[in-house]
């Protein structure tokens, strides 16, 4: 089957931004792929993430569609921990003499 770029173009903004159709029952097989390809590179990561949140595609659409953006993204990456200096003064104000 031939993929044609303007359904490409229409499954990705019905599937990421209005959410009338998903990509497991909505688009034909052929098309899923392109379609995460067009929404890597047509749509911002906020969109995307509104997706998400909107229940318009799911986690594991998400993640495959970031990595596509973003091919060292790491959808689980590992807690950093955080110290913080414990020997820390706070400032000190010099007095003015006048």
């Amino acid at each position: 089957m031939a993929i044609l770029s303007f359904m490409t173009k229409s499954y990705a903004q019905n599937v990421y931004i209005f959410g009338n159709r998903t990509l497991s029952g909505g688009v034909p097989a052929d098309y899923q792929e392109p379609v995460k390809n067009q929404a890597a590179a047509a749509y911002t990561d906020q969109q995307l993430k509104a997706s998400l949140d909107a229940g318009y595609i799911t986690e594991d659409e998400y993640n495959q569609t970031m990595n596509i953006k973003y091919p060292d993204w790491n959808s689980d990456p590992e807690p950093i921990e955080e110290s913080f200096p414990t020997d820390v003064q706070p400032p000190i104000e010099a007095i003015p003499t006048e």
